[in-house]
């Protein structure tokens, strides 16, 4: 989260059998014992089987829910939305703007067929106001993560949200949004996508 330079990479065709997901599950298995007691963040989305995987390197996963995962997501909102936050911020001042952040924890008591290994919902909420007066913006974000309460403060879990984020910006938002503008890419032979994915 650092510096947002990966540990493992390779790229894949995007055809059926070589995709992001089973990608994922690869990735994580070539790194294998370098990712022992070490966070993995990403999206729920990623194979569930990675959570044993990441069990047996004796690593943790910190999970970004999302609308892909409606059944997960819908259960994070209802049980946390309405919690009172065990952990605030001080008030930042960078970039033109004040900003803080509030964390919400919970147990995660439900089957864990729903996702293997999990024991803790959170949710990160940033409250954002331009110095300009501008208009106030409120966001949450809603996580699943298989670090236990109490083995980490509350701080820990409020730093990898914001940590996984700043790997979306520092990395995924200027390929596929701003600088490359990957996703609106027409390159459809895999060398051209391959010479692009490099730059």
């Amino acid at each position: 989260h650092h510096t947002g330079a990966p540990l493992v990479m390779r790229t894949y065709t995007g055809e059926k059998n070589d995709c992001e997901l089973p990608v994922s599950q690869q990735l994580i298995e070539e790194a294998g014992v370098r990712l022992a007691n070490s966070v993995i963040t990403g999206d729920a989305l990623m194979p569930k089987k990675n959570g044993a995987i990441l069990q047996q390197a004796g690593a943790d996963y910190f999970l970004a829910l999302k609308d892909n995962q409606p059944t997960l997501h819908g259960i994070a909102r209802q049980k946390l939305d309405h919690l009172a936050p065990a952990w605030r911020s001080e008030i930042e001042c960078d970039h033109g703007r004040l900003e803080h952040r509030e964390l919400r924890v919970s147990e995660f008591d439900l089957d864990v067929s729903l996702f293997p290994q999990a024991r803790q919902m959170c949710s990160l909420t940033r409250y954002c106001q331009m110095k300009n007066g501008g208009e106030a913006t409120v966001e949450t974000r809603h996580f699943i993560t298989s670090i236990e309460q109490g083995v980490a403060s509350h701080l820990r879990p409020a730093t990898l949200g914001r940590g996984h984020w700043s790997v979306e910006n520092k990395n995924h938002w200027r390929r596929d949004a701003t600088r490359w503008r990957e996703d609106r890419s027409v390159r459809r032979k895999p060398k051209g996508a391959k010479n692009l994915t490099l730059l």
